[in-house]
Order: C-alpha cells, then structure tokens, then sequence
C-alpha cells in the first residue's frame, strides 16, 4: 500500500468518525489516487488534481466537485507533509442546482391514481408505488429513506417510523396520520398474501419479494409521470 493509500484510508476513518458517510467521496478519491500512482506522484499539486478533477470532458458539470473532493483530502494530507498544493477555490466553476419542483395536490393524487392502474392487474406492484407516493408526500422523507425502511422500523400500532442511518449517519422517530397509518397497514395485509413466505426485511418490495432499489423506483415513477 501506497503513502497516499495509507492515508486516504486514515483520512475517510476520521471523516467518517464526525459521522460523514462518505461512499461517494471514497469512490472518487481512490480514483484519484490511482491517477497520482500512475503518474509515480507521491504529492498532490494543483496541476494534477486539476488534470484528474477534468479528466471527463462528457461530465464537466461534475469537475468543481470532484476538485471539491481533493481539495479536503489535501487539507488534511497537508498537516502531514506541508509541500502538499491545497487547489484553490473557484478556479472551476460549479453548476447551480436547478430548482426542485414542488408537486401540487391534485398533481400526487393523479400520480397516486395512476399507479393504481399499474400492470399486472391485482397483483403488489401497484400498491407499492401508490404506498410509496403517499408516504413520501406526507412525510417528507427521502425516497432513499422510505426505500431503506425495514419492517421493524415501520411502528403501525404507535404510528411512527424509525428512520435509521440518514444523512450524518443520525436516526430519527417520523409520525405518521392514522390514515396514512391505515395504508401501510393494507399495503403490508397485500404484501405478505401475495410474497409467502416473507424473505425480504424491507417493507416496500418488488412483484418477487426483494428490495425495491432506487434505480426500478425511479424507472416506474418517470412512466407514472408520462401517463399522468
């Protein structure tokens, strides 16, 4: 193992240690630090964190985040070895967020009745994209959040839901309406009829029993909006 290993793997033990998940910046620095091995670089300068941060030209948008990346694994590296180049900000422009839409009423309730016309016909699929919906519109949580719920976070008697491991590596307790209450409960009632035995610990699942994932979600949710 390289210096620069070494110590990026210190780097993400303290990182992580604030309570930062950091998956992504892990991806990317070990990306980084292969680039700094094959080019025999045993320290970071601006000219060559500048060099990898561009090395997409298909995904410039992403460059002043990838330089954002460095630059923290530099700062740290720096205390260590005071010849390290931290790249300063601003020298690549970082796209502005576009704005998030807000959905109206009206319009999750035509997604709602949407996806209770999913094929195939009496089957799960279809309660588990209008349970999802409605949750997420009435809760707040994060889609990412409302897929990592497992059964035992999922209180229908007390009527709260435990979200563990968020943002910050923090849980935290999400009331639920009675109403809202009543619709997991349906939605678990159809989801243990229809996959026996239960094999899955999450509480959304596919037509099978496995976990809904983020990417079968997010497919799903851009037909309902078509069809809407």
């Amino acid at each position: 193992m390289s210096k620069l290993q070494s110590a990026l793997q210190k780097y993400l033990g303290v990182r992580r240690g604030l309570g930062y998940k950091f998956c992504t910046h892990e991806k990317l620095l070990k990306s980084f630090v292969r680039f700094m091995g094959e080019r025999d670089a045993h320290l970071i300068t601006n000219k060559l964190a500048l060099e990898w941060a561009t090395l997409r030209q298909d995904r410039s948008r992403t460059h002043a985040l990838r330089l954002i990346y460095v630059r923290g694994f530099a700062r740290y590296l720096q205390s260590l070895e005071p010849r390290t180049e931290v790249p300063p900000t601003g020298i690549l422009p970082r796209a502005p967020r576009p704005n998030p839409y807000l959905y109206r009423e009206k319009e999750i309730t035509g997604l709602m009745k949407v996806a209770l016309k999913l094929p195939p016909t009496d089957e799960l699929k279809r309660w588990t994209y209008y349970s999802l919906l409605g949750l997420l519109a009435v809760s707040g949580l994060r889609i990412s959040e409302a897929l990592l719920l497992r059964g035992d976070n999922v209180d229908l008697q007390q009527g709260v839901l435990t979200i563990i491991g968020t943002k910050f590596g923090k849980s935290r307790i999400v009331p639920v309406h009675s109403t809202t209450r009543q619709v997991l409960a349906d939605y678990a009632n159809r989801r243990d009829e229809h996959v026996r035995p239960p094999w899955s610990p999450y509480f959304f699942v596919t037509e099978q029993g496995a976990q809904l994932t983020f990417n079968q979600a997010h497919r799903v949710f851009v037909q309902l909006l078509l069809q809407a």
